[in-house]
Formats: structure tokens, C-alpha cells, sequence
């Protein structure tokens, strides 16, 4: 990855801005009337999935880069199901992470798209401010609620580009150096901070936008989140064929914590592997188990699965 981001210039910023609406789904400033039915009949059915009553729902709207002039062939069509949160649940906290996994969830077994451009859905509180200068029309009535307005943008620069790099490069060699999750963590919750201040204080064209954009449209962002999910299920996963298995136990009660399986090139170096994951294992406990307190608590046991007996080093 790092000899082609050497050469990357503002030329292969897949970015752009044009004079009018994506003309695969508008017709001129109006929505077609073939997709804006399509639309509401994909919201009404996620609804269904989302066990969203018709009563709490009080719009349906599209907003992103195909409800504006920069739309490009990666953009999604982010159809939002808008929603009055009173009328949902009595723990809003529980509410987004259970509308946020039924997103997911359907975005797993579920493959849309209209006219090439994926259907990306969201439940929206009805209370949320748009973003400045983010175009938002309802689908539910036929009607732009803020039409975007054409500006003069340029998305070549010099800024933009060296930002790009950066992070794709950090990106690249967490990934390539087995970083703990504590560093992507906190590089996802830059991502998260940045992008919604650049929004607040200037709106779709912010510059902290541009560069979240530009990362999702390569598939830096998805290369990210799928080699965290790839590690995740091998974590919880337990294997037929490995070379040390290391249990975690709680010292007072003897629960059993967690397992972790390792594996080494030969039998030879085995003993260095086990105790490297030993060592890794406890570096990673508090990231790995945040409720189950204290390192100093829990005992580390390593073995080998063709040998009965156990590894257990000195605290």
C-alpha cells in the first residue's frame, strides 16, 4: 500500500462535484417517481424488520451525496427513516445501540440497490438538525426540505490529499502490526469527533467531512472495520487445531474468565509462543475484559493441547 500512496496525486481523489443531480435518480430538481416508490417501499419494509410502529414514524427522507451535487458512483443512497423517539421506547441509550444492530443486521442479509447505488438505512430522531448545506428531501411527501444549493467547490488540494495519506497509512500499519484494540478504538473515535465537528461548524464541504468521505469511498474505512470483525470472531471462536490454549481464571472464586488459542511455526518453539501469548494476554486484559476487574486478580494458566499438564509461570 505504501509504494502506491507515494504516487497518489489530487488527480485520483475519488471526490467530485457536479453541475447537476445524480440524473440516474432525479429528473432535474424531482425525485423520479419510479425510485421515490421504490424508496418508500424498502423504508416501510426495514421499519417492519426494525419493529418500528407506523404511528412513530413522521417522515422519510434521503440526504448524503445523492441528495446534492457531489454524488459520485460510490455514493449511497442514505434513505432515513425519521422517527419520534418518545413514541419508541423509555431508554433512548438502549434505543440507538438496538437501531443501530437492526441496521447491521439488515445491511448483513439484505443486498439493495437502485439503479447501482446501494440503499444505506438509518433511524433518524426527528429532533436531530440537519447538517449545513446538506441537501434533505422527504420521499414521504415529494418535497425538498433544504435543496442544496450549487457552489463553487474544489475538492483538489494539497491539504485534503496529504490528510488521505496520512490516514491510510496509520490505518495500514495498525493493521499490519496486530495493533491492540485501545489504538483503533481511539482512531475510530477521532474519526467519529472530527467528522461530526467539521459538519457542525461547516457542513457536508467541511474539510474533516472530505477526508471521512474520500477514506470510505477507497476502502480504507471498510478494510478497517472488517479486519476488527475478522479478529473479533477469532477471539470468540474456539479451534480444532492449535498449539497452546491460555485460560484465564479468577483467583477468589475460580470462574473461568476467558480462552485464548495460539498456534507456532514448530514444536520446537512452542514454549516461546505460549509464553508470548501469555505475556500478550495479560497486556490486552483490560481491553478484552473490562468487567471482570483487575489483572492482579486472575491467573493466567498456558498448555499445550497433547500434554495434560499446564504451563503456569510465576506471577
Amino acid at each position: 500500500m505504501k509504494p502506491f500512496l507515494k504516487y497518489l496525486t489530487e488527480e485520483d481523489l475519488t471526490l467530485e462535484y457536479h453541475d447537476t443531480l445524480n440524473p440516474k435518480i432525479w429528473d432535474g430538481d424531482d425525485l423520479k417517481p419510479e425510485v421515490q416508490a421504490k424508496l418508500l417501499q424498502i423504508a416501510k419494509k426495514w421499519a417492519t424488520f426494525a419493529k418500528i410502529p407506523d404511528f412513530a414514524i413522521t417522515d422519510i427522507i434521503l440526504v448524503g451525496g445523492n441528495a446534492n451535487y457531489n454524488w459520485t458512483k460510490f455514493s449511497d443512497l442514505d434513505l432515513h427513516v425519521v422517527v419520534n423517539r418518545e413514541d419508541l421506547a423509555d431508554c433512548p441509550d438502549l434505543l440507538d445501540d438496538y437501531l443501530q444492530n437492526k441496521k447491521q443486521l439488515w445491511a448483513l442479509v439484505h443486498d439493495i440497490t437502485i439503479y447501482g447505488h446501494d440503499v444505506e438505512l438509518y433511524a433518524q430522531d426527528n429532533q436531530t438538525a440537519y447538517p449545513k448545506k446538506q441537501g434533505v428531501y422527504s420521499v414521504k411527501g415529494k418535497k425538498w426540505i433544504a435543496q442544496p444549493k450549487h457552489e463553487n467547490v474544489d475538492f483538489r488540494g494539497p491539504v485534503l490529499l496529504a490528510k488521505v495519506k496520512q490516514y491510510t497509512e496509520r490505518i495500514d500499519t495498525l493493521i499490519s502490526t496486530n495493533a491492540e484494540d485501545e489504538s483503533f478504538s481511539k482512531l475510530k473515535e477521532k474519526f467519529k469527533n472530527m467528522r461530526s465537528s467539521g459538519l457542525k461548524k461547516i457542513g457536508e464541504f467541511s474539510l474533516e467531512n472530505l477526508i471521512f468521505k474520500e477514506l470510505r469511498n477507497r476502502g480504507v474505512i471498510d478494510r478497517m472495520t472488517q479486519y476488527l470483525q475478522s479478529r473479533l470472531d477469532q477471539k470468540l471462536s474456539l479451534n480444532e487445531d492449535y498449539d497452546f490454549q491460555i485460560q484465564i481464571h479468577n483467583k477468589k472464586t475460580n470462574e473461568l474468565v476467558g480462552v485464548k488459542q495460539l498456534s507456532s511455526q514448530t514444536k520446537t518453539d512452542a514454549m516461546g509462543t505460549g509464553l508470548r501469548g501469555l505475556q500478550l494476554a495479560k497486556h490486552n486484559f483490560k481491553s478484552e475484559y473490562p468487567e471482570a476487574g483487575d489483572v492482579a486478580d486472575h491467573h493466567f494458566s498456558v498448555r499445550y493441547p497433547h500434554d495434560a499438564s499446564w504451563i503456569t509461570p510465576t506471577s
